[in-house]
């Protein structure tokens, strides 16, 4: 990957032409400086049993359905940003809250 600014979030296509399905999730989390990344899915084919399974594996936070409202997108964002921001951290053993403003 090039040196740039990593975003907070990425919305991926499963189904993109030319990559096999979890392909750049997975290459997304093997990557040091993308593991903080929420990385939400969007497919039209969703959800059997393997995708689910392989979901939890690419540690795909949600999963949008085509065809989706785009406010569906922004809400999905906010979702799983808000609950990393609000998950305790462990820090010296001890669980701390970040506080959202």
């Amino acid at each position: 990957m090039s040196d740039v600014d990593v975003s907070d979030s990425t919305v991926l296509d499963i189904k993109m032409k030319g990559i096999y399905r979890f392909h750049l999730a997975e290459s997304l989390r093997r990557s040091l400086r993308n593991t903080h990344i929420s990385i939400i899915a969007m497919s039209v084919c969703f959800p059997r049993k393997e995708d689910r399974m392989l979901m939890g594996l690419c540690d795909i936070e949600t999963c949008l359905h085509k065809p989706f409202n785009p406010l569906d997108v922004i809400f999905a964002i906010e979702d799983v940003l808000n609950k990393k921001l609000n998950k305790p951290e462990e820090k010296n053993g001890f669980k701390v809250m970040s506080k959202v403003i």
